[in-house]
């Protein structure tokens, strides 16, 4: 007999390459898409344009990730590329945990890649006055990896999501974010099974 090895449940990723948002849903106008303009690995990658009206688009986890509570390190990482008005128009990231009725920023959790700018409270940005990527980010182009400690959700169902607010001025490019990963630890561990009683002495059996 073959031990079988409890269902590895501890990883979930999204890296665009269905050509659709898969395990995201996009809210609000314009909405985001899955586009082949640039990505960090493969074709595909989500993508918001930076307009010259005031807009709010989310890109959202569709269903939640139960942080388990005995879990030892939880973390969230993606790679996102920023090309937007610098300092009126911004990107951040929030988490729920009561089912998307209220969001809190992910700022003080971020151990990698962290905001790089504070958005004007000028030409009516819905991220005013709050810290954000702006601008071009990474600053030599291409993708930047974020990494988001996650662990103080531990025993709780975390929904994320990735928000871009602009103004009612100068419009820019826009955002992308590719290759998402969640995972935590302690994975579980394989499941016990009872081999048969084995009698060494017992006559081969008459063929």
């Amino acid at each position: 007999p073959t031990p079988t090895a409890t269902p590895n449940n501890c990883t979930v990723t999204e890296g665009f390459e269905s050509g659709t948002l898969g395990i995201f849903t996009a809210d609000g106008t314009p909405a985001w898409a899955a586009v082949n303009t640039a990505s960090n690995t493969g074709t595909f990658s989500a993508f918001a344009p930076d307009g010259a009206t005031i807009t709010d688009t989310r890109l959202q986890l569709t269903n939640p990730v139960a942080i388990p509570g005995a879990a030892t390190s939880a973390s969230l990482t993606f790679w996102h590329r920023v090309a937007t008005e610098s300092t009126f128009d911004g990107s951040v990231l929030e988490i729920s945990t009561d089912g998307g009725t209220t969001w809190t920023d992910a700022g003080a959790n971020i151990t990698s890649g962290g905001y790089n700018a504070t958005i004007s409270s000028s030409f009516g940005n819905p991220l005013a006055g709050r810290q954000a990527w702006s601008g071009t980010v990474p600053a030599g182009g291409g993708f930047g990896q974020v990494m988001v400690n996650l662990l103080p959700y531990a025993g709780q169902n975390m929904w994320f999501r990735y928000r871009l607010g602009t103004d009612n001025s100068v419009a820019a490019t826009g955002v992308w974010v590719d290759d998402v990963s969640i995972t935590y630890n302690p994975c579980g561990t394989p499941t016990n099974v009872e081999l048969s009683s084995l009698n060494s002495g017992a006559a081969a059996p008459t063929i």
